[in-house]
């Protein structure tokens, strides 16, 4: 188990961190008090949230039963830093994953290698989001992988590799090739596209999901607005909406 520190009302702190460092000691913030007493003095309806941060990216993680997962990879030339505080809002009810890439920053900061490789980021990121929500057990099925870019590449790649890990995608501004049957092995229900309408990767995203409701799978394109290839500036409401229905019933 990873020794997590408590620190009581304040936000959490983030520092610049290199690839090659070894894994930092993720910072853990309590609120509103501390991290016991806020178990015992918060209403029942009041979620309690509770962040990690470091070398292996972000966590955040509110009160619920059973957290689910959403895992956001981000992509090339860019981090959780700038990335994770997008979804927090949309993910408010589960456990928001933000692994860091495993390339070095100096050539984008993405993810390179196997899949095995690649894994070791992620992996280590959901380690911490398991202590960060104990005495609860992080859910290992019917979570959600979400993607921008090769972020959304590998987001496709692990629900293949992992059945019923993930049971919803979110592929964002990236040219894929989706097969229905594959997806439907993998166990995965509902996938969601999205794309800026001067993406150049829009066009593949919007006939992709033709194909794929036409397939049987449940499949809907989002726009992300009047954007090139990056989030928009509403992108925080924008995903609320997006993993609304991702994540449905």
């Amino acid at each position: 188990m990873i020794a997590l520190s408590l620190i009581a009302g304040c936000r959490p702190h983030q520092t610049s961190l290199t690839r090659d460092a070894a894994e930092a000691t993720p910072l853990l913030v309590a609120g509103p008090t501390d991290a016991f007493a806020a178990e015992v003095d918060a209403p029942r309806d009041e979620p309690i949230e509770r962040r990690a941060s470091g070398a292996f990216g972000i966590v955040v993680a509110s009160k619920t039963a059973e957290p689910p997962v959403v895992l956001y990879l981000h992509g090339m030339w860019a981090s959780p830093e700038d990335s994770c505080s997008f979804f927090e809002r949309a993910a408010a009810e589960a456990v928001l994953v933000c692994p860091r890439g495993n390339a070095p920053a100096e050539s984008g900061g993405a993810w390179r290698g196997t899949l095995l490789e690649k894994r070791r980021s992620i992996d280590a990121a959901l380690e911490v989001a398991k202590d960060l929500v104990r005495p609860r057990t992080l859910a290992t099925s019917g979570g959600v992988a979400m993607g921008f870019s090769s972020g959304a590449a590998l987001a496709l790649e692990l629900a293949l590799a992992a059945p019923g890990r993930w049971s919803g995608l979110v592929l964002m501004s990236m040219k894929l090739q989706l097969d229905p049957a594959r997806l439907k092995t993998a166990g995965v229900k509902r996938v969601a596209l999205a794309a800026g309408d001067l993406d150049g990767s829009q066009p593949s995203m919007v006939q992709n999901q033709k194909m794929l409701a036409a397939a049987g799978v449940d499949a809907r394109f989002f726009t992300l607005g009047p954007v090139g290839h990056h989030f928009a500036a509403n992108m925080e409401s924008r995903m609320v909406d997006v993993l609304a229905w991702v994540r449905a019933p």
